[in-house]
């Protein structure tokens, strides 16, 4: 090897707490000279050892590197995409390059999705540089947007085309106020979609072509909540969960999908059920919020499968099946009612985080715990939630 692995996370490190940490120390012990390089971090941020701010996080203009084991454990997709473009030669997870363009592309994403038979919303995309752009004339430039939104029903759901983490979205119930939603979006680009009363929800995939594994499914709010950000929410993965929509032909299609893109890494898939059917929404090609849920209850956590990935060892891990537990994520005020909750019945559950994290420079106590399914269930219903296991 050339020159040291190197692990990149552009993100609060405490939102990946305590997998990521795991991970790192596994590619510590494979590799002490291996560099940890991280962006800006809130104050009182725990630093691991050999990790270091990197200047190519923070703005500044970068330089090409070789790296024969890189590693990205960043979010959003635009700093995987930043990051990818350092690393010409280098064995990138996530990766290839092209195949994390294609699927951060919503456009592009949504024209695999229907290429594979993976059912996804009815939408259109309204090319701002085009209409707006001085090829057409001013007056057909809102008739063409209009014609293209026509055959849609309402409520729309309005989002950025390159945007990720909810930022951006709109839902509008109104056509009267289509014009002003469209005219106020700070993006060039959108994307318009019916939008769909539902789960909804997300399976995390891991692995490269030949090799894919999923994780148990996790819930992450409803549709019909409206758009939500930040970690003051609620969500649960649960083998059992969707297990009627996420079918061997679904799972199918999706690492077809994956496969041919020849992608290698982790990734999120994003979706919404709508009584009995499923919709594919997003395909996030990268760690996800989702990440450390899913390694809670599974025992295989994305961080260390992306590092196995990279360094030509996911085909020569342990063949231990996922231990088929369940966990609960709860931020903000869920938190301090899934705390009580858990004292007040005295359930032996697994603690793997307990925590202050900053979200979008605001504190927000972040829990994470997990355990057997059948109890992970049971105080997710004391918890009054209109969730997956009440439909």
């Amino acid at each position: 090897m050339t020159r040291p692995p190197i692990a990149i996370r552009s993100l609060d490190l405490a939102q990946a707490s305590p997998f990521l940490e795991h991970a790192w120390d596994k590619i510590l012990a494979d590799h002490p000279e291996a560099e940890l390089w991280i962006g800006d971090q809130p104050p009182l941020t725990t630093i691991p050892a050999r990790a270091r701010e990197s200047g190519h996080l923070l703005g500044e203009v970068p330089t090409t590197h070789d790296g024969e084991l890189v590693v990205s454990w960043s979010i959003p997709n635009e700093r995987t995409l930043e990051e990818s473009t350092l690393f010409e030669n280098g064995n990138m997870v996530p990766g290839p390059l092209p195949a994390v363009y294609a699927l951060a592309d919503k456009r592009a994403a949504k024209s695999l999705f229907q290429r594979f038979g993976l059912p996804t919303p009815r939408g259109t995309v309204l090319d701002r540089g085009f209409s707006e752009g001085g090829l057409l004339q001013p007056s057909f430039r809102r008739r063409l947007e209009q014609q293209l939104m026509a055959p849609l029903r309402y409520p729309l759901i309005m989002k950025p085309l390159w945007d990720c983490m909810g930022h951006g979205v709109r839902i509008v119930d109104d056509p009267a106020r289509i014009e002003e939603a469209i005219g106020s979006s700070t993006a060039r680009d959108l994307l318009v979609e019916e939008f769909l009363d539902g789960h909804a929800g997300s399976i995390e995939v891991l692995g490269e072509p030949g090799d894919y594994q999923f994780q148990s499914p996790c819930w992450t709010g409803s549709s019909f909540s409206g758009v939500s950000q930040g970690f003051d929410s609620l969500r649960v993965s649960h083998p059992d969960l969707f297990s009627d929509v996420l079918t061997k032909e679904f799972r199918t299609s999706l690492t077809d999908l994956l496969s041919s893109l020849g992608y290698r890494g982790a990734c999120c898939v994003d979706f919404v059920v709508d009584g009995e059917r499923i919709f594919v929404l997003e395909i996030n090609p990268r760690v996800s919020g989702a990440s450390c849920l899913s390694a809670a209850a599974s025992g295989v956590d994305a961080f260390e499968a992306s590092y196995r990935i990279a360094a030509s060892q996911w085909h020569r891990r342990p063949r231990r099946v996922p231990r088929g537990g369940a966990s609960i994520q709860a931020g903000g005020e869920w938190a301090a009612r899934l705390v009580h909750r858990i004292h007040e019945d005295g359930l032996a559950l697994d603690w793997y985080r307990d925590r202050e994290i900053v979200v979008d420079g605001a504190a927000s106590r972040s829990v994470i715990v997990g355990g057997a399914p059948d109890i992970v269930r049971s105080i997710f219903e004391r918890l009054d939630v209109n969730g997956p296991f009440s439909s």
